[in-house]
């Protein structure tokens, strides 16, 4: 699946002002779109915006993530949230006290649903395409924020995502693909600025948390290859 080249087509196909990535598992409420639309045109400062996502249950999905630094990233890489819940380390990159009530810039949004201004992919780009689907939001909204661009967080449009039915379903296939896109997204943004040692720990600690994954994959009853940590859903893991 390259899910950056594709959507990179279609922004080159698009003649509006504003173009919307939407992914084919979702359900747009009323007047999502319109409202995003307006949010554009009322806040020219801001690059990109992404709406509400809620699942079918109707609760919210914790869409939102923080630029991880060392101590995250090794954190996130090693699944050390699963041995020290709560900690601050993990709390910084998934954002556990995020208020979804109220429009706020944000750091990363998921590209499920994301508008991004003509003016936007233009200048400063489109997706990254050395990734196929894991970490392109990441690696956009970075990208927008070291070029000190805003992304925004809308919660007056609201889509519903029923979320990685396929993915989970090829779940060997796309636990390796996912840990290959992590060690993309690690060479690429951050291990430039890294010591030798620190590089060869967080590597180290990718091609560990892929062979945890995939023993968890094959012995686990719920198949889920996407998941952050629990935050007030029955459908996070």
């Amino acid at each position: 699946m390259r899910y950056a080249k594709t959507n990179n087509i279609g922004l080159k196909a698009a003649v509006g002002r504003c173009g919307v990535l939407l992914n084919s598992d979702v359900v747009i409420q009323p007047g999502a779109f319109a409202t995003l639309v307006r949010f554009m045109d009322e806040h020219p400062e801001v690059a990109a915006a992404g709406p509400k996502l809620i699942n079918p249950d109707g609760s919210i999905q914790h869409c939102i993530r923080s630029f991880p630094g060392v101590l995250p990233m090794i954190f996130q890489s090693l699944s050390l949230h699963k041995l020290f819940p709560g900690n601050r380390f993990t709390d910084q990159y998934y954002n556990t006290q995020f208020d979804y009530s109220r429009a706020q810039p944000v750091d990363s949004i998921g590209t499920t649903a994301f508008i991004i201004r003509r003016s936007t992919w233009e200048t400063y780009g489109m997706l990254d395409e050395r990734f196929t689907l894991a970490f392109v939001d990441l690696a956009y909204c970075l990208m927008l924020k070291q070029n000190k661009q805003q992304v925004y967080y809308v919660p007056d449009a609201v889509v519903m995502h029923y979320g990685n039915q396929t993915i989970n379903a090829n779940g060997f296939k796309e636990i390796r693909l996912l840990h290959q896109a992590l060690r993309v997204f690690y060479d690429c943004y951050y291990a430039p600025r890294h010591s030798f040692m620190v590089r060869a720990l967080v590597h180290l600690g990718i091609r560990l948390r892929q062979q945890v994954k995939l023993l968890e994959f094959r012995f686990s009853k719920e198949k889920h290859v996407f998941g952050g940590i629990a935050i007030n859903s029955p459908n996070r893991n």
